[in-house]
């Protein structure tokens, strides 16, 4: 299984730590955001599944807001 992280200023970062995931998304909020397109996502690839991705959004109430799709047969799911 591969991760890659696409962050909000568009640098991307194979198999990321959590640390580092929440030391930029949740403790530099609303910092992080105001970077490059303002969301960033985590791709997951798993030969025995389609791909799956999280895309993150900032979210003034809860930091941010989660989004996760399954892609299966070219077929885009939400879940």
């Amino acid at each position: 299984m591969k991760i890659v992280f696409e962050s909000s200023n568009g640098s991307i970062i194979e198999n990321p730590n959590m640390d580092y995931l929440r030391e930029n998304m949740i403790d530099n909020s609303p910092d992080y955001w105001h970077q490059g397109n303002g969301t960033a996502t985590i791709d997951i690839y798993d030969d025995k599944k389609g791909g799956r991705s999280l895309l993150i959004f900032p979210n003034a109430e809860h930091g941010i807001y989660l989004k996760y799709l399954i892609i299966e047969n070219r077929r885009v799911r939400e879940e």
